[in-house]
């Protein structure tokens, strides 16, 4: 059957890889936490790479193998260098959300109700799969299977060929899966976080504890409420192992969360947590909004602000170590691989490279 996809418009030249990178597992765990040597200092050189017709990048680029893989609205999925496109992937509708990248696929989901595979090193259509709705979440892929959060409550596990699996219905609208030791977690609009079997699709565990995209570390599973409070649930179990409540409701973003801390911001601030415990180690308040998720690397945190700035923190001391400036109208979070990182500024995507320590 010819597929209902458009085409690849630009083929990857060949990398070698095998498995999947610690970016990879990143993005498995929704955790925006990233192994590697932090940047201390930001070079005076900045490198961007603009896209044609304005088209803009929703999400933060997955990174493999030190490349950016980024999303846009014109359904597109770009592979860029230092300062270039070097090529890319195309489906129908818009991909509003990161995309999935392991050593053999880019696994995207769209608007015109499909998940599709491409084969990462050639670019050709390894599989397409129709939903009955939207996909604005990201797909991950993890042990064999791609699962994916579509706009009508439905989560899908597909195989290597983009068979189904098996689907779980949930009530209200699911974010973006995580995964991790043989579970699927899904956050929903209703206001609940849902464990599920990998295998089957059988519900494990729901809690009540909130409905945004869950973080995974430390056999614990991190949400945020409807009242912007940050609650650590036990992995297997669902049981609320800690909660920090904020002082007022927030606008909240993204959890970034690694072994030892958990950053997330909230209006104005960034707000950093043990992550065992729940105990807030620092905040620090700022005179504009905060525009993005916060990113971890290493020691540090990175957090961009609506001053047009992307600053970086030391978590043990909350000193700020850079700041990078992001455009004129900031827009997206930050993603890290290769030593570099990578920002979606609406039709610009910035690469900053610095001293690492």
């Amino acid at each position: 059957m010819k597929p209902l996809l458009l085409t690849l418009f630009s083929c990857l030249a060949a990398v070698s890889a095998v498995g999947q990178t610690n970016d990879s597992v990143t993005l498995l765990r929704h955790s925006r936490c990233y192994a590697g040597a932090p940047i201390r200092k930001f070079s005076d050189m900045t490198d961007l790479v603009r896209l044609k017709d304005a088209t803009f990048m929703p999400a933060s680029p997955a990174v493999y193998d030190g490349k950016p893989y980024s999303a846009t609205s014109k359904g597109q999925v770009l592979v860029t260098s230092s300062m270039s496109i070097d090529g890319g992937f195309e489906v129908k509708g818009s991909i509003e959300a990161t995309p999935a990248v392991s050593a053999t696929m880019v696994v995207v989901g769209s608007t015109a109700k499909f998940v599709t595979a491409h084969d990462r090193v050639t670019g050709n259509v390894r599989w397409y799969h129709k939903t009955k709705s939207a996909v604005r979440t990201s797909p991950i892929i993890a042990g064999g299977f791609v699962y994916a959060s579509c706009e009508d409550g439905t989560v899908v596990a597909l195989d290597t060929l983009g068979k189904l699996k098996w689907s779980a219905k949930l009530k209200g609208k699911p974010g973006s899966p995580a995964f991790d030791d043989g579970l699927v977690f899904v956050g929903t609009s209703e206001g609940k976080c849902v464990a599920l079997d990998a295998i089957t699709g059988k519900q494990v565990w729901t809690s009540d504890a909130g409905g945004r995209t869950p973080a995974v570390a430390n056999a614990m599973v991190y949400v945020i409420n409807r009242n912007g409070a940050v609650i650590a649930l036990d992995e297997k179990t669902g049981a609320e192992k800690w909660r920090y409540d904020a002082d007022a409701e927030p606008k909240c973003f993204e959890i970034a969360v690694s072994n030892e801390y958990l950053a997330y911001a909230e209006g104005v601030s960034l707000i950093v947590l043990n992550a065992k415990t729940g105990k807030k180690e620092w905040a620090i308040g700022f005179d504009r909004p905060v525009c993005g998720a916060p990113m971890i690397v290493g020691d540090v945190v990175y957090l961009p602000i609506s001053n047009w700035k992307l600053n970086g923190y030391d978590l043990n001391t909350s000193i700020k170590l850079c700041s990078a400036d992001i455009g004129f109208a900031p827009w997206g979070s930050p993603s890290y691989g290769g030593g570099k990182i990578f920002y979606p500024n609406k039709e610009t995507l910035y690469t900053f490279s610095g001293e690492e320590q």
